[in-house]
């Protein structure tokens, strides 16, 4: 292959593959598509509302993250408020993730193309993917023996990578309809 100029070199990337683009012809046919787009019509409401409770599940998930990094910084008092903030704060932040996959699902549903062939798209998973491990991490790292030294450099490049991350997932889900 040729790549000096005299034939055209496209690199295949993920939204380009064949079997993601008939994957998504047939999520677009499904029955379960079509209602939606019928119900979402018919009542924009509903889907807005969906909208709003993924935005949501974001949202406590963002704030959490951010309480997190605070504390990693050495912005709470008391001797145990990051690892009391962690025992709170974790079961909210997974119901708000289970939030985010029913609503992100029928989201997929209503918009295949829009959706799964945004060039943002994976980004994104990638980066909530990412942004639970290093909160997981966090967590058991807090309760954990040794556990993480607030305000220590090693705690406040975790609480900057956290914020990083969850950063990251907001623009890549933000600009998921228009890449």
């Amino acid at each position: 292959m040729d790549l000096g100029g005299s034939s055209r070199y496209s690199p295949c990337v993920y939204y380009d593959a064949p079997a993601l683009q008939e994957f998504v012809r047939w999520l677009a046919a499904t029955s379960a598509s079509h209602w939606l787009q019928s119900v979402s019509s018919q009542a924009p409401v509903l889907l807005a509302s969906v909208q709003t409770l993924h935005l949501l599940g974001m949202s406590v998930v963002i704030a959490a993250n951010g309480f997190m990094a605070i504390g990693l910084l050495g912005g709470l008092r008391g001797r145990d408020a990051l690892a009391c903030l962690s025992r709170r704060a974790v079961p909210w932040v997974m119901g708000a993730l289970a939030v985010m996959l029913v609503t992100g699902l029928i989201l997929i549903v209503r918009w295949p193309q829009r959706i799964l062939l945004s060039q943002a798209f994976l980004p994104k998973l990638v980066l909530v993917a990412d942004g639970m491990a290093l909160l997981i991490y966090t967590a058991r790292r807090v309760h954990g023996k040794p556990g993480i030294k607030v305000g220590s450099p090693a705690a406040t490049a975790l609480a900057l990578l956290l914020l990083l991350v969850w950063t990251g997932a907001v623009i890549a889900g933000r600009w998921i309809p228009f890449a």
